[in-house]
């Protein structure tokens, strides 16, 4: 199985990434592009969906990983929206749920990001 990823519409103003199938050795060259062209455009928060994600090996990790760091030298963030135990057994077992903020879905994240910016705006709407 291939690692595919699609640009989707952006949730508020943080593109969202979505991959499927496995990311591994073979897959992370696409994850890596696509990744790349959105950091060339300045967007340093991002959204990786692994909902469809059914084996992440330390390579997929790694990239993660990777990304992560080069987000953060920016003062940006990577979102994670992860249903799956099994994908985020992988982040606890190696420490790096530690790195990043998990939602267990699309919604979670909005409204995560909604009070967020309440917060922000002094409670404002």
């Amino acid at each position: 199985m291939e690692a595919v990823v699609e640009y989707l519409p952006p949730l508020k103003t943080v593109p969202r990434v979505k991959l499927k199938g496995e990311v591994d050795i073979y897959t992370v060259a696409t994850l890596k592009n696509a990744v790349q062209l959105l950091l060339d455009e300045g967007h340093y928060d991002l959204i990786m969906d692994l909902t469809d994600v059914i084996y992440i090996d330390s390579t997929g990790l790694g990239t993660l990983v990777g990304i992560y760091r080069r987000c953060r030298e920016k003062n940006g963030k990577i979102y994670l929206i992860c249903p799956s135990p099994q994908v985020q057994k992988v982040f606890k077992t190696t420490g790096l749920s530690q790195l990043f903020t998990f939602f267990e879905n699309e919604a979670d994240f909005q409204q995560a990001l909604k009070e967020k910016n309440n917060k922000k705006s002094g409670g404002k709407k």
